[in-house]
């Protein structure tokens, strides 16, 4: 997203916020639907890691999926993500509708971006995020090395979390 986009977005502000249980809901219903995988994709023709949040957020009119970049190789640009990253708030632990940036191993910066969701057993958290090894959109547990990935955590803006 170029500087003058993303300070439009920044002033235009929110029509309308959607609590936690709505963005879940949204990002389950998408992945219900077999949206498959695809390198710098944005829409449910296909969609990439970074792909999945912006269509997310452009599904609630907080962005356009145009404004972003599609001109990356394999991962996406750190760039690109923590752009997105700058649209939203840090904060320092992870918890349900809040996306976490991954680092993957020998990757100085964050390039994969995920939704985090309470798992539907009660069991902890789960990821949802659109992944090449899994072919498409894929739910799982945020255990084992996902954790240890995790780079950083972040409200979406057009989020209610109380």
């Amino acid at each position: 997203m170029d500087e003058r986009a993303f300070q439009d977005h920044q002033s235009a502000g929110i029509q309308r916020r959607v609590r936690v249980d709505e963005l879940v809901a949204d990002a389950r219903a998408l992945a219900a639907t077999g949206v498959p995988f695809r390198h710098q994709g944005r829409g449910v023709e296909g969609l990439d890691c970074v792909g999945f949040i912006i269509y997310l957020m452009s599904q609630r009119g907080v962005v356009d999926v145009d404004d972003f970049r599609r001109d990356y190789g394999r991962l996406p640009m750190a760039e690109l993500v923590e752009t997105i990253a700058k649209l939203c708030a840090p904060i320092a632990e992870p918890r349900e509708g809040a996306m976490v940036l991954i680092r993957w191993p020998g990757e100085g910066r964050p390039a994969h971006a995920a939704l985090l969701v309470e798992d539907a057993r009660g069991i902890g958290l789960n990821l949802i995020h659109c992944y090449k090894n899994a072919g498409g959109i894929v739910e799982h547990g945020f255990r084992g090395l996902w954790p240890k990935r995790a780079d950083s955590y972040w409200l979406l803006p057009w989020v209610s979390y109380e």
